[in-house]
């Protein structure tokens, strides 16, 4: 605790402070602390050199009270921070701006709700503080949205009992600023309660107040693989499939097996690109994302389509594979995973190409596990492939597409052919 806030601590349980003290007592505060500190000159040295320096600050600005100290703004700011409902009352009666601005752009509203301070909160809105007052150099923060993004898990500290009474005492002062009227959409508070972490409670309570469920409010909750929270806003109207300025959904953002499973069941498009030409296979093949890449492909999506540059999901998925080892990334040294064998076997073209697309992604990936076509192969693709051959050539689609271009794929295939036309 620095000089100013030891003063103020000091004042605030001064039974004859008023406004028509306050800064007197104030000053010679600052005189009486200096004079105790400089004979402890080889100890207090820097806390005397800064008290002083503090004092011939304020000295210059003619004792205003708008002036900024560097221990952490105005008088106001610090009263307001730190809970001394006495001194602010004195200040404020003496004249101090309840909405004036310290030099990070908040007023002592933002600072009374920054440190959790709900006593002083209703004090300033009950003299007038502007309750939807914004930041000016923190991205235009409202009292509300910085509340709820101190209410989220990432500013937690301590132990689980801890966390609880930290959350509590931030959601207690949001719940006074709805009912204060402070306005719920204002810099956004429900995308920092979504992007930050918060609690499935706290985006119920912030929804069920007014605040309005933007396209990329899903987007982050699927970033952030939280379920429950993905799940609410889309059961109160979020749309699954909405394409962020990228062009990407929440599926090409979606983190966590739970949440991915729930896009999909929910509607989510599998094959739907983004800006890039990217679909999300593209993106978990480039995590190197076994289950995810293994339940998109399961539910249609195409290991084979082709990103803006050309590359499919597969090519992310073994060229990332092989940076990593060339990296001496942990794990890499392990089997090569679904999407890296189907890879293997395109690349020796052993009826991959075409099976893919007669028999769908699992089948070919099931087939190609291995990497090689065992002589059974041809029989194992079978009837099922010859269906689908008629099939699409009853739509005009010929059968050549489907070919195998080298020459170990056509010995096969005369094979495969061969062994389709024999009696049984």
């Amino acid at each position: 605790m620095g000089p100013l806030h030891e003063i103020l601590e000091t004042l605030s349980n001064d039974q004859n402070l008023d406004s028509t003290n306050i800064v007197e007592k104030i000053k010679q505060e600052f005189e009486r602390r200096m004079d105790e500190l400089y004979p402890q000159w080889d100890t207090c040295k820097h806390k005397y050199k800064l008290c002083k320096k503090e004092y011939k600050s304020w000295q210059k600005s003619g004792f205003s009270l708008d002036h900024d100290f560097k221990e952490g703004g105005k008088l106001l700011h610090l009263a307001a921070k730190c809970n001394y409902l006495n001194v602010i009352k004195c200040l404020k009666d003496r004249g101090a701006g309840i909405d004036i601005q310290n030099w990070r752009g908040n007023n002592p509203l933002h600072e009374a709700v920054e440190d959790g301070r709900q006593e002083m909160v209703q004090f300033l809105l009950e003299n007038g503080a502007n309750i939807n007052a914004k930041t000016e150099t923190r991205g235009e923060e409202t009292p509300l949205s910085l509340a709820v993004n101190k209410a989220c898990p990432i500013y937690q500290q301590g132990t689980a009992e801890d966390h609880q009474k930290y959350i509590e005492k931030y959601v207690e002062i949001i719940k006074l600023l709805i009912r204060e009227k402070a306005d719920v959409n204002a810099s956004d508070p429900l995308g920092w309660a979504v992007g930050q972490g918060g609690s499935i409670n706290l985006v119920k309570l912030l929804v069920e107040n007014g605040a309005v469920i933007l396209d990329g409010h899903l987007h982050a909750a699927a970033n952030a693989g939280n379920k429950d929270i993905a799940e609410f806003l889309i059961d109160n109207g979020a749309d699954i499939n909405a394409q962020n300025a990228q062009g990407s959904t929440p599926l090409h953002k979606v983190s966590g097996i739970d949440t991915l499973k729930l896009l999909i069941e929910r509607g989510a498009k599998v094959n739907i690109k983004n800006g890039e030409g990217f679909t999300p296979l593209h993106y978990m093949a480039f995590m190197l994302d076994e289950a995810s890449t293994l339940i998109m492909v399961e539910h249609g999506a195409d290991p084979w389509a082709r990103g803006d540059n050309g590359e499919t999901p597969v090519d992310r998925y073994v060229n990332r594979l092989e940076h990593a080892k060339e990296e001496g990334a942990s794990g890499t040294d392990e089997p090569p995973g679904y999407l890296m064998k189907l890879k293997q076997a395109y690349n020796k073209d052993l009826f991959v190409r075409y099976s893919t697309l007669l028999l769908g992604a699992v089948a070919a990936i099931t087939l190609f596990t291995t990497g090689n076509i065992t002589p059974d192969a041809p029989r194992i693709i079978g009837a099922a492939a010859l269906v689908k051959v008629a099939a699409l050539a009853a739509g005009r689609i010929t059968y050549e597409v489907f070919k195998p271009s080298t020459k170990m794929a056509r010995v096969e295939h005369e094979r495969f052919v061969a062994a389709q036309q024999s009696p049984q």
